[in-house]
């Protein structure tokens, strides 16, 4: 299942902002995340008309999050259809920066939400190999693209969220 990242606009008064702390458990950390606001909606896609797309498979809303107990870079394994190889895991960064998001399932347009549980906890990663750019084409419900893949940015995990 591929899912794609659509960034909101901005509108004032639309999404109201939703700071606080938040438990997330995954297999990185057990820790306390603060979340910020709403920053990009997160939808099922296809890549190149390999699979079709399950449109009742869960939508997020992704907030831009803080790990206020973050764990060491880590190096993981990596292997999925563009490439193989070792990337260093980072949950935070010195000067601040918001190097996590976390991401709840959401109803869209009423929509039924298949899993209320699945949350994914996504990650900045530092790719340790050469990874080949090439270009995609994505469809989802809001049409098809050709996208340029130039580097792998974000892991993204199951978790848990209590808060």
């Amino acid at each position: 299942m591929m899912i794609t990242e659509k960034q909101f606009r901005r509108v004032e008064g639309c999404f109201p902002t939703q700071r606080g702390n938040v438990a997330i458990t995954n297999q990185f950390e057990n820790a306390t995340w603060f979340v910020e606001g709403p920053q990009s909606l997160c939808l099922p896609a296809e890549k190149n008309g390999e699979q079709p797309v399950d449109f009742a498979f869960n939508h997020f809303r992704c907030y831009q999050a803080n790990d206020t107990t973050p764990f060491p870079p880590r190096t993981v394994s990596l292997a999925d259809q563009f490439g193989n190889g070792s990337a260093v895991v980072v949950a935070n960064d010195p000067s601040g920066a918001f190097l996590v998001t976390l991401c709840n399932p959401v109803s869209k347009n009423g929509s039924p939400v298949r899993d209320p549980a699945y949350h994914l906890a996504c990650y900045r990663i530092d790719p340790l190999y050469a990874f080949q750019p090439r270009q995609v084409r994505v469809r989802d419900q809001f049409g098809q693209w050709t996208w340029n893949l130039l580097t792998p940015e974000t892991l993204c995990v199951p978790s848990t969220k209590a808060g």
